[in-house]
């Protein structure tokens, strides 16, 4: 559900927040990055996007094939296709 492990978006999103800053000593970004991590590693939780209603559902691993065959078995039987608008997610 996200695009980046939890240290490498952390230390991203803080060199952002750092950019920001002025003189910021090691134990200030150190607490920074460790804040940073746990609210990533938090919501890139599957049940955090589904609590919030990003995701439609759940699938567990062992139900991926069923799902994919019932999926493509209702898309290839639509006759009206609607041109897709996606949104872009930012949190």
């Amino acid at each position: 559900i996200a695009v980046m492990g939890g240290d490498s978006a952390a230390k991203t999103l803080m060199q952002i927040k750092l950019a920001k800053m002025k003189n910021v000593d090691k134990k200030a970004k150190d607490e920074l990055l460790v804040e940073i991590k746990g609210k990533y590693e938090e919501q890139s939780d599957v049940k955090y996007a589904a609590a919030r209603m990003w995701v439609d559902e759940i699938i567990m691993p062992n139900e991926t094939r069923g799902v994919l065959i019932e999926t493509l078995k209702f898309i290839n039987y639509q006759t009206k296709k609607v041109e897709p608008k996606f949104g872009v997610l930012q949190v």
